[in-house]
């Protein structure tokens, strides 16, 4: 990583510092702090483009610091002789820099040793100024924010104050903080240290600081896993890692036990809460100090539940009688000395935890939103380990500092990377947003006219009950750096063959009007050409947020008053590839009509460059109406209008063949299957199985007394005798309803397994499918019953008092085989749907495994997403 100042700059306090506040004592835990300065670092990405001024910029990072240096007076002092600090107004050092790479590069492989040339000076560095900024803008117009913090005035929670001021004061919200308090030397007087050396424990040998996730599933099980009985109270997420973490290093570095030597561990504790009374947390600078507990060398869960205990007993013991030492002075100055005796010595194996979890660092927005992520830097102390939340799910990222022979031993044992995450901390834990521009738009109209006994494209009866929906995919096309000059050509060749298959699927390029009908009036289909800005194309292939993917696609999928039958976005990257969005209105044709449209393009793409014949193009056959006529919906409420929620958000899990085929057996042969039944499908295990485990983790919602209705979508062509052909357009599908049993399994385990239970499931489900035959075809024609089956359930769906869960797939349809000339593509993803409760499958490109897009209301997800059941059949690789 290449980071280059262009501007070195102080920053001064905007208003001056009144003379009776000119001299900020040091408290006796300022005096007995490091002189070291502690780091933080905010990632911000770009939030426009095209305009020199935006609102991401260092003058305004510069001018909201000096107003916050007011509030904040001691920071632009400098600290004289560990005594006090000269509030002198001189200011802050501010460096502006530029970092030759994209901020997604950086947020998606974070190196703690690297990041370190984000922030203003070293972390060691001995100088007497308090505090210094560093903005950082990358080649995507992104920023950086490195904060630097010397420990002589301020302690974590203190710096996280600072920062969350200076950004309420940033975005002008100034009424929404506190002032900070500057009087700790009156609690804790200032005393002589004489003797005492405060940077004992920096570290002049080689330190390597690396950074493993833990995700929250897993901090859950080891939370578990350490609770010794049911009535002592289970350990917390930080007490829980810490004796994971602590036996780790044990286990990795120690070799064998040494009789000489002590092993003590240290936590951070927050002295503000243990004062009597307390103190508020807006008491500025240094109010923690480290609880010690000693340790005895063994490896194994036994010693992890022993050392739960006694890390509790040593910060207990931090007590009146613990701060009354403390504002005695002379007694803790003689324990410090006697500790850093022993650890030059040798004598003490030490190893220090502290945790900046559940402090709101991820709240730090100063106008332009909040940091896409938080971190550290590699710091100066060997065998110190710092806790920070992740940004989303309950996770924890620990930064761990060893020694580098140490860490080449610790980051190797199979325990640690069996819990650790490094290849999906960036995909799970960072979401990175993606910025688009649209540089062009314009209408393609069919290349010849439509006749004029076709310009009244009739809905079905189907068409009409269809939700007022896009369905959208997203095709990528990797290509190395000489396509860049053929990204024109490559337009150009896409619109003219879009040009060419309109005119075979003429509705598309007409307005839709009023659940009724298209006027095929050849007006034509929007075409977007969007440069992708902050991120390459291997970025979005590594991490594929369904959500932002979103942004590819010319149209808000839940637009229901959009006229456009159809609409494309060509989006190109920097690195030369591109990605085809492309939406398809849910009002005039099904999964499998969107996808015949997508592979007739592509055909007609291929001939137009000449290598293929139009022979082997299918013509599409618009039949639907013909038989499923319109009927009068007055007064009718499409249900699935209610399942479109703002409150939503859409995952994508990827289930390995292995994974799949367990479950296949799980639900199958070890569930009591007829040796003449049929095996359950891909579809049928893993519906059956995501279905048990949403009931699962929502059970205490209230959805037990709910009727609970899952719902899979049915192709009907094949059902008509004869099968009608697969180049039928229209939405010729429709959905098998199957009312779910109460799933006894999660209640009683005694009654019916879970493996029962989805199998159960799957049976039903065949029966309910097996149901739209040919008599059911027969009466859907009729219209009448089937909607009066509609109205009928939609009063219930309305009021609440049915759970729905639907699924669809597009696994086995050949969507990999959209070539347009130039390949298959590297990869087909589909953007985040408009329905809540929704399950969509696709198969990855190796066709073997299938990608889940998962659909829930936020509360629900947060729940699912972390379920240990559910995750243990998911490649951890692949969580977006």
């Amino acid at each position: 990583m290449k980071v280059e100042v262009i501007e070195r700059d102080c920053i001064k306090p905007s208003s001056p510092t009144p003379n009776h506040l000119r001299k900020h004592e040091l408290s006796f835990l300022d005096q007995v702090a490091p002189p070291i300065f502690m780091p933080m670092l905010l990632f911000y990405p770009a939030t426009s483009y095209g305009d020199d001024e935006t609102p991401l910029s260092a003058s305004r990072v510069k001018q909201s610091l000096s107003e916050t240096l007011t509030q904040f007076y001691p920071l632009a002092g400098r600290i004289i002789d560990n005594a006090f600090v000269d509030c002198n107004d001189e200011g802050t050092p501010f460096v502006e820099a530029r970092v030759k790479c994209l901020l997604s590069d950086v947020v998606s492989q974070p190196d703690p040793n690297q990041l370190n040339k984000l922030l203003p000076c070293d972390l060691e560095c001995v100088v007497d100024f308090v505090l210094a900024v560093q903005a950082n803008i990358f080649d995507c117009g992104g920023m950086a924010i490195g904060v630097c913090i010397s420990h002589k005035v301020a302690d974590a929670l203190s710096l996280v104050m600072f920062l969350n001021s200076w950004a309420s004061i940033s975005r002008g919200d100034n009424c929404n903080y506190r002032a900070a308090i500057f009087d700790l030397a009156t609690f804790f007087p200032p005393r002589s240290i004489s003797g005492f050396k405060p940077g004992v424990g920096i570290a002049r040998d080689k330190i390597v600081t690396k950074r493993f996730v833990f995700s929250a599933s897993t901090v859950a099980s080891l939370r578990t896993k350490y609770t010794t009985s049911e009535t002592e109270r289970r350990p917390t997420r930080i007490e829980a890692l810490s004796a994971f973490v602590w036996s780790r290093f044990l286990a990795s570095t120690q070799g064998k036990p040494n009789s000489d030597i002590v092993y003590k561990v240290l936590h951070a504790v927050n002295l503000r809460t243990r004062m009597e009374p307390a103190l508020p947390e807006h008491h500025f600078g240094n109010v923690s100090r480290f609880a010690t507990a000693t340790t005895s060398f063994e490896e194994g869960e036994e010693e992890c539940f022993g050392f739960v205990g006694q890390m509790r007993d040593a910060i207990k013991s931090v007590d009146g009688e613990y701060m009354r030492k403390i504002l005695e002075g002379t007694a803790h100055v003689d324990y410090l000395k006697q500790r850093a005796e022993e650890f030059l010595k040798g004598e003490v194996v030490s190893f220090s935890f502290t945790s900046l979890c559940r402090f709101p660092l991820y709240e730090t927005d100063f106008g332009w939103g909040k940091p896409i992520w938080v971190g550290s830097a590699s710091l100066t102390f060997k065998n110190l380990v710092c806790f920070m939340d992740s940004r989303s799910s309950g996770g924890i990222e620990a930064w761990v500092n060893l020694k580098e022979e140490d860490m080449a031993k610790f980051q190797e044992d199979e325990q640690l990377r069996a819990l650790t995450c490094p290849a999906r901390d960036a995909k799970e834990e960072l979401t990175m947003k993606v910025y688009i521009e649209v540089i062009s738009k314009e209408i393609i109209k069919p290349s010849s006219p439509t006749p004029e006994h076709l310009r009244h494209y009739q809905f079905s009866f189907l068409d009409q009950l269809s939700p007022p929906v896009y369905n959208s995919l997203v095709l990528f096309y990797e290509f190395n750096g000489e396509t860049q000059s053929r990204i024109p050509e490559i337009s150009s060749h896409l619109k003219t063959s879009l040009s060419e298959v309109i005119t075979l699927f003429y509705p598309l390029a007409g307005r839709v009007k009023e659940n009724k009908f298209i006027d095929c009036n050849d007006d034509g289909i929007p075409y977007l050409e969007a440069q992708v800005k902050n991120c390459k194309l291997a970025d979005v292939l590594k991490n594929p947020i369904p959500e932002e993917l979103n942004k590819f696609v010319p149209f808000e999928l839940d637009d229901t008053a959009n006229e456009y039958a159809l609409g494309i976005q060509l989006n190109i990257f920097e690195c030369g590839g591109f990605a085809i969005g492309q939406c398809v209105s849910h009002k005039l044709a099904d999964g499998s009509s969107y996808f015949m449209f997508s592979k007739t393009w592509a055909a007609i793409a291929r001939g137009v460059s000449g290598d293929h014949s139009y022979a082997e193009i299918k013509r599409p056959e618009f039949i639907s109406a013909n038989l499923f006529p319109p009927k009068d919906l007055t007064g009718y409420i499409n249900p699935s209008v209610a399942s479109i929620t703002k409150n939503k958000v859409t995952k994508r899990f990827v289930f390995d063949a292995s994974n799949i085929e367990v479950l296949r057996l799980k639900y199958g042969g070890n569930a009591g299957l007829e040796t003449d039944e049929k095996r359950p499908s891909r579809v049928e295990a893993l519906s059956a199985f995501i279905w048990s485990r949403f009931v699962a983790v929502t059970k205490d919602t209230g959805a037990a007394e709910k009727l609970y209705m899952v719902i899979h979508a049915v192709n009907l062509r094949s059902r008509f005798d004869p099968p009608l052909p697969e180049h039928s357009f229209g939405n010729l599908y429709r959905v098998a309803r199957t009312i779910g049993t109460n799933p006894s399994f999660l209640i009683n385990s005694t009654t019916t397994s879970e493996e029962e239970y989805c199998y159960g499931l799957i049976r039903q489900v065949r029966e309910e499918i097996s149901k739209i035959d040919k008599d059911y075809l027969k009466r859907l024609q009729q219209g009448d019953e089937h909607l009066s089956f509609i109205r009928r359930n939609t009063d219930s769906f309305m009021k609440g008092e049915i759970v729905t869960f639907s699924f669809s797939s597009l696994c086995r349809l050949p969507i990999y085989d959209s070539d347009f000339g130039w390949g298959r593509p590297t990869w087909v993803g589909s953007p985040a749907r408009t329905f809540k409760n929704l399950v969509h499958f696709l198969d990855t490109k190796e066709g073997d495994g299938i990608e889940a897009y998962i659909c829930l209301e936020k509360e629900v997800m947060a729940k699912f997403e972390t379920d240990s059941e559910f995750l243990a059949y998911v490649n951890p690789n692949d969580v977006c």
